[in-house]
């Protein structure tokens, strides 16, 4: 069965059980006057409810992510999701509040963040955003007051597993890994460099920067002079490469989409950079080949993986 597939049945059962728990609750009451006492009788049908709960909750956990079912497996609650969500919004998205109308819009090439994100956005607010094309890229769209009111009185009290993986979500979105080639008199080396943001404003950087630190990540915070108090986070230290790699790194299948390497997955390209820090190579072709070469066989063996698991 394709996904396709999975995802409309999924919804249908959504939808039905919803129209169930609704007909339990408000139809299946029976109600009559006898003398002047007023006689609810409960219906056999309502020790049923629990059953359309959990159906419910299985459709939703069927159409996920598989970082979304990876979570909610690991015991994530609706708050803990929330406060990821906060992280996507506060980094990736733009804002728009015009005519009394409020508008969230997710602009990437990486169709694996629209799908979280949608994902997210349906799990803790039961509301499905659209994602279309437009200038070539992906729009994840959804109007809502409401949200944009709790994500403003959210509080960021993270617990040590939530705030690993609020790092890693915004990395995947707002995070980079560059590299340099550094010639010598005989030889070329690989100079990487992580980062996170571009122009972020100086007080969201100095805010995320406590955050890297506090899961043991130490960037610098540079601000660009071409941008009045924006810059971005960076580091070149291999440690913060390796302990990224540690936590999680980038979620599974987020990919680099323009420059040299585009279309390589983030995390293979993480890899490569740790495992073959310190290599030196004759040219910056030979290099880059070696780079490709080495993330290809990194995300075919992956496949192959997943394949062999079904």
């Amino acid at each position: 069965m394709n996904n396709s597939n999975k995802v409309i049945i999924s919804l249908f059962i959504i939808i039905g059980s919803i129209i169930s728990i609704l007909y339990i609750n408000y139809v299946c009451y029976w109600k009559y006057f006898e003398l002047n006492d007023l006689i609810i009788v409960r219906p056999v049908l309502i020790y049923y409810l629990p059953i359309n709960y959990i159906l419910i909750l299985i459709s939703l956990y069927g159409i996920s992510s598989s970082y979304i079912k990876k979570l909610l497996k690991r015991g994530f609650s609706i708050s803990d999701f929330k406060k990821l969500l906060f992280g996507i919004i506060d980094t990736s998205c733009s804002v728009y509040c015009k005519d009394n109308k409020y508008c969230i819009r997710l602009y990437s090439n990486d169709m694996t963040l629209h799908k979280i994100f949608s994902d997210m956005i349906y799990l803790v607010y039961g509301k499905k955003p659209t994602t279309f094309i437009t200038k070539n890229t992906y729009v994840t769209q959804l109007y809502s007051k409401n949200i944009l009111m709790d994500m403003k009185n959210i509080k960021l009290d993270f617990n040590p597993k939530v705030k690993i993986e609020f790092v890693r979500i915004i990395m995947s979105g707002e995070g980079w890994i560059s590299l340099s080639f550094i010639n010598s008199s005989s030889y070329i080396k690989i100079y990487p460099k992580l980062g996170f943001g571009s122009t972020i404003p100086y007080e969201k950087l100095s805010f995320y920067k406590n955050i890297m630190y506090e899961v043991g990540l130490n960037f610098k915070l540079v601000i660009d002079k071409r941008y009045e108090n924006r810059g971005y986070l960076v580091t070149n230290n291999i440690n913060d490469f390796k302990k990224f790699k540690e936590i999680g790194g980038f979620i599974e299948e987020v990919h680099i989409k323009k420059g040299l390497l585009k279309g390589i997955e983030k995390n293979s390209l993480l890899d490569f950079v740790i495992n073959k820090n310190n290599i030196k190579l004759s040219s910056k072709e030979e290099a880059l080949n070696l780079i490709k070469n080495s993330c290809v066989d990194s995300n075919l063996r992956a496949y192959l993986y997943r394949i062999m698991l079904g």
